[in-house]
């Protein structure tokens, strides 16, 4: 008899032990649940509302120094690298604008002193220079912002990789 309630207090002993192994080990699913499924979601809401307001000043929330942590702050680092390359771009359109315009001056001026002077060659090869030159750099320019938006572009698919990459990786 006291061999078989030595059993029956095993038993118990070793299902109380079982049910509590199980209790924590739901409260730690919960707890690491949550301890990776909120930064993300907060991470996806930012990008979604970067992508729905096209608004690069905005960043998403860094509150932790782990992988979830470490790509939030790469994600803010490609946003930064957009920002500057579109106001790069921004800033080449605007000397794009100002050129074309002086080459705009440049050709009524062209205009009007050939039929003013028609007999002086010379002034108008000046003038044909000052366009060639100001082709060049609207040219020049126009390459340049082509750089930059391609380099945006480009900086922007290596930041949905990464972030697609660190979303597979915790999935």
């Amino acid at each position: 008899e006291d061999a078989g309630r030595a059993k029956r207090l095993a038993t118990l002993a070793m299902a109380w032990t079982f049910a509590c192994a199980v209790i924590i080990s739901l409260v730690m699913t919960v707890f690491i649940t949550r301890s990776v499924s909120g930064p993300l979601l907060r991470m996806r809401k930012a990008i979604v509302d970067i992508a729905g307001s096209k608004n690069f000043t905005l960043r998403a929330e860094v509150g932790r120094d782990d992988e979830l942590g470490q790509t939030a702050r790469a994600f803010n680092d490609l946003l930064a690298t957009i920002q500057q390359s579109l106001a790069g771009v921004v800033s080449s359109a605007e000397r794009i604008g100002e050129l074309a315009e002086r080459s705009s001056s440049a050709a009524e001026q062209v205009s009007s002193a050939s039929e003013s002077q028609s007999h002086s060659a010379s002034a108008m090869a000046a003038a044909v220079q000052e366009m060639t030159v100001s082709i060049d750099m609207i040219g020049h320019n126009m390459r340049d912002a082509l750089e930059r938006a391609s380099e945006a572009g480009a900086n922007a698919n290596t930041g949905f990789e990464m972030i697609h990459h660190s979303q597979e990786e915790m999935n």
